[in-house]
């Protein structure tokens, strides 16, 4: 997934709600349609497709996607324009998903009244033990 990501600027798999997207994951159904596609190798798409193979028994092992011929010859030819854009696609990533969290923390805020917001503050804050603004999957179970 990573490497999509890095070369695409988006997931390979992702629908209009997490519902969506989850189903999307599980169907395990991707394609090369954007128009960032076409400057990427056939190499680095055969890549992303033996890494991305829905059945784990066919999938490329961690041995194997090192041996795979785009890497070897990534190892040894770095093009320093598709490095730069790798670069740029991540920045590009990473700025999508904080506008659609501050989306989804603006959408939370209309739902609920000032008062609501408070409790759950509270609610939030007898949950999260180490005061770091985060609840982890412990402090979850813990409070729950």
């Amino acid at each position: 997934m990573i490497t999509f990501v890095l070369l695409s600027r988006r997931a390979p798999f992702f629908g209009p709600t997490d519902a969506d997207t989850v189903a999307s994951v599980h169907r395990g159904y991707f394609e090369f349609s954007e128009p960032s596609w076409k400057s990427v190798s056939s190499d680095a798409k055969d890549f992303i497709r033996a890494l991305l193979t829905k059945d784990p028994k066919k999938r490329l092992s961690a041995a194997q996607a090192l041996d795979h011929k785009w890497i070897k010859m990534a190892i040894t030819k770095v093009d320093e324009g598709g490095a730069i854009d790798i670069l740029t696609n991540m920045k590009a990533f990473r700025a999508n998903q904080i506008l659609k969290q501050a989306a989804f923390e603006y959408m939370a805020c209309q739902l609920v009244s000032k008062k609501e917001k408070e409790k759950l503050g509270a609610l939030f804050k007898t949950f999260d033990k180490n005061s770091d603004g985060r609840l982890d999957k412990s402090e979850i179970q813990q409070g729950y």
